[in-house]
């Protein structure tokens, strides 16, 4: 089948995508706000080569920063006085709280800016069904209902379009969708002090954590059903792909998607994946996905970069970060940066956010990417791609 790419050869060089970021909460289709993406001179960018290789770019403005608001009485008024300013704001939405959606567009249209100026993210096809019992369930971002999820995004945010549209995931199942994101409850819960987190440190942790996850893999591979996943994948694709013909998504693509996933998308998929935003830190760093991502041309983004540094506080990860003077966030962004990933930061804290855009100012030593890249365990925090691959068809 043939296939089209996202990135022309004649657009190559005009193509910027942001290169900070945050998806935000995923409790619905998650809007990402973010200006400065857009055009030259507004903030980091990440540009798309001729060689079909990301490079780093960066057009600096005067204070340029970003925040991720949390509330929507604040949103209005930070994205209203920062984007005067030449800054840019993130937020995420909730279909469940259209307010939030509501009050960030509201803080949209008073900055002034025209919409090419910020550039927005929305992910749709979170649930694999309708099941309350289903973590953080809602019933308006199911699969099989992609136009409806794609439309009501729209219509809260009072926009024609998105910059990005993604697959959150590609679950087809509840126990595999249960499954994978299972890793949620252990280092990540225990970091935000949230309930139901089972804690860490503790002397049985680990030998906890590989019980939990072998016994839900274990209902994972029971259920499985390969032929519906892949049509379930499939149907869900060609409804991003329906969106972005008819203008409502600039750029399509997929998240939490693993090699042999992109490699299965080769037999339905039309236009390709623009990006595959994942998971991803010296911990987990999966260099399979990343060599696959390379080969088709799909650019990965990391997510979850802080917290892995706020969990594992690894003594590497210092020592190098000590050594060049930077902090250890600032390590590992600029580590999954010269690996040729963007990534998405997040963080609320203006000194963090203009520590995190110079990160593209300096480099890290050949030995020092060794030593991160020796750190991978396959760990995750958030997302545990092994229950999806067993709904996906021998190829």
């Amino acid at each position: 089948m043939a296939r089209k790419s996202q990135f022309p050869p004649s657009s190559r060089k005009e193509t910027f995508l942001p290169f900070v970021s945050q998806n935000g909460s995923s409790t619905g289709s998650n809007v990402l706000f973010q200006g400065g993406g857009a055009k030259r001179g507004d903030a980091a960018s990440w540009v798309w080569d001729c060689n079909y290789q990301w490079r780093e770019v960066l057009e600096r403005c005067e204070g340029s920063t970003g925040w991720r608001v949390s509330t929507p009485r604040h949103s209005t008024s930070l994205w209203q006085s920062s984007c005067r300013r030449g800054r840019w704001v993130s937020q995420p939405s909730r279909f469940h709280r259209p307010r939030y959606t509501q009050s960030v567009s509201a803080g949209f249209r008073a900055s002034g800016l025209a919409r090419d100026e910020v550039w927005v993210t929305s992910k749709v096809a979170f649930f694999p069904s309708h099941d309350p019992e289903l973590v953080m369930y809602n019933a308006n971002n199911v699969k099989g209902e992609e136009p409806a999820s794609i439309d009501l995004t729209l219509k809260q945010l009072q926009m024609d379009y998105v910059d990005l549209l993604l697959i959150h995931n590609p679950c087809t199942e509840k126990a595999e969708y249960m499954c994978s994101f299972s890793p949620h409850w252990f280092e990540l819960k225990t970091l935000g002090q949230s309930v139901g987190a089972i804690p860490n440190p503790h002397p049985f942790f680990k030998d906890v954590r590989t019980t939990l996850l072998d016994a839900q893999l274990a209902k994972a591979k029971a259920s499985c059903d390969p032929t519906k996943g892949f049509e379930m994948r499939k149907a869900s694709w060609l409804a991003l792909e329906h969106a972005h013909r008819e203008g409502k998504a600039k750029y399509i693509g997929v998240s939490n998607y693993t090699a042999e996933h992109l490699l299965e998308m080769k037999s339905y998929a039309t236009i390709f994946p623009a990006v595959n935003q994942l998971e991803l830190h010296p911990r987990f760093s999966s260099p399979k996905l990343q060599e696959v991502a390379k080969e088709l041309g799909v650019v990965l983004t990391a997510y979850g970069s802080g917290n892995s540094v706020a969990i594992e506080k690894h003594p590497v990860v210092k020592e190098i970060g000590d050594a060049v003077g930077r902090s250890p966030t600032a390590v590992v962004l600029r580590w999954t940066i010269q690996r040729g990933i963007s990534v998405i930061p997040r963080t609320a804290n203006p000194e963090h956010i203009l520590e995190n855009l110079k990160c593209i100012e300096w480099t890290l030593t050949d030995d020092a990417m060794e030593k991160l890249d020796a750190l991978n365990e396959d760990h995750p925090y958030y997302w545990l791609p092994e229950p999806t691959l067993y709904n996906i068809p021998k190829l």
